[in-house]
């Protein structure tokens, strides 16, 4: 399929358009009083919201093209081991629960806490699981394979303390409003806003459609927990913000709520885990992170042997000790992914 610049930037534009003036419509519903000016929005509306997923499949048609012509042009050559592999090494168990998430498909926005030392690298889980959703992590056994969807991973917020509870919810908003691109300052009362607000003025979220993600870390350091306040915020950011039913159309959002403790054992882990139960079902409770041993190494160079320089071994990239943090092991990882993928640089 052809592209050409000026049909992306013009759909891109449509777009835009009809997604405003959908949510103004929809805002307009919501405040009307009288049936036949209800009709009428409705009518409106029905019309509007095919219109506007037809522009969106066609943009998306573009942009793959564009996407394509640009890698066939480039002349960088293919990884041999893509960077996404640095972050496989264990996490059996929260892979495995989170896969099982994925596929039961029961609810719209999930939320998910992960726990533990803060050496554990909780970011590179959520990307590990940035890219599970992609459908990408097999790619070492097949080279063509492609994402199924598209993932927005966001820039991980920080959930730092505030005594006044309803400041400590704004301040929440106000990073999330602005790392998916909305202006704080013209969406009017922070606290009256939702998430389905979020989606509908997110430039960022609306080139998503039904079959692609959001994943969102939310990061709680041990210095700013506190058992009665951190809970209060979070169920209501739960039940709340993220209340409101999002249409069919819309992504699927993951939120990953991350309490980072400052030693393994940490007095503040029983707090936590005793209120995390206290929150219902609502909230998937991942196994807590733990360190990485020697099995955990062997099992990464044996899954990845054909690509790997021959011969090559663990002992080759890590010390032998009896844990290993996976705050290091990423790092000499991602070394030797680079030296397989740029051997003479």
């Amino acid at each position: 399929m052809s592209y050409k610049q000026e049909e992306i930037d013009g759909l891109e534009r449509r777009c835009k358009i009809m997604q405003r003036k959908i949510s103004l419509l929809e805002e307009e519903l919501i405040l009307a009083i009288d049936a036949s000016a209800k009709f009428k929005i409705e009518h409106e509306l029905n019309e509007l919201k095919p219109k506007l997923a037809a522009a969106k499949r066609e943009l998306e048609d573009l942009l793959t093209a564009k996407s394509s012509v640009e890698k066939s042009s480039s002349k960088k050559p293919p990884a041999k081991l893509h960077d996404h592999h640095r972050l496989t090494c264990d996490r059996k168990e929260q892979d495995t629960q989170f896969k099982g998430i994925r596929l039961a498909q029961e609810h719209q926005v999930n939320f998910l806490y992960i726990y533990g030392f803060d050496r554990h690298e909780h970011e590179a889980l959520v990307e590990r699981f940035a890219y599970e959703l992609r459908g990408v992590m097999k790619d070492y056994l097949d080279p063509n394979l492609r994402a199924r969807c598209k993932v927005e991973q966001a820039e991980t917020i920080y959930l730092e303390l505030n005594d006044n509870i309803e400041a400590y919810k704004i301040e929440v908003l106000s990073q999330l409003f602005t790392v998916f691109g909305v202006d704080t300052h013209t969406c009017g009362p922070m606290l009256q806003r939702d998430l389905k607000y979020l989606w509908q003025h997110s430039a960022r979220l609306q080139s998503l459609q039904a079959q692609d993600y959001v994943c969102c870390y939310l990061m709680i350091p041990e210095m700013d927990w506190n058992k009665e306040i951190t809970p209060q915020v979070v169920t209501w950011f739960i039940d709340e913000f993220c209340g409101s039913t999002l249409p069919p159309e819309a992504p699927g959002f993951f939120f990953f709520l991350g309490i980072e403790f400052e030693e393994e054992d940490s007095e503040v882990k029983g707090e936590v885990k005793t209120a995390i139960r206290a929150g219902g079902s609502r909230v998937q409770i991942l196994p807590e992170l733990n360190s990485l041993g020697e099995k955990d190494l062997k099992q990464w160079f044996n899954r990845y042997k054909k690509q790997l320089p021959r011969r090559t071994k663990y002992t080759d990239y890590f010390k032998t000790e009896d844990i290993y943090y996976m705050d290091d092991v990423v790092v000499e990882l991602q070394r030797l992914i680079d030296t397989i993928n740029h051997p003479t640089s």
